[in-house]
């Protein structure tokens, strides 16, 4: 169930990004926070009592 909602809100954000900037790559900034933000939430979902 939380590998669910993991997915959809990933590609909910992967498809903003892509939206945001429909004619050039996002910037690498853009990506790199958006990778943090995956790894941050991986992290608490792994560890819930944290």
């Amino acid at each position: 169930m939380k590998t669910m909602i993991g997915i959809v809100l990933m590609c909910a954000s992967l498809t903003g990004i892509v939206r945001a900037q429909p004619l050039e790559p996002p910037p690498a900034e853009e990506i790199a926070y958006h990778w943090k933000q995956v790894k941050d939430y991986r992290a608490l979902v792994d560890n819930p009592e944290n």
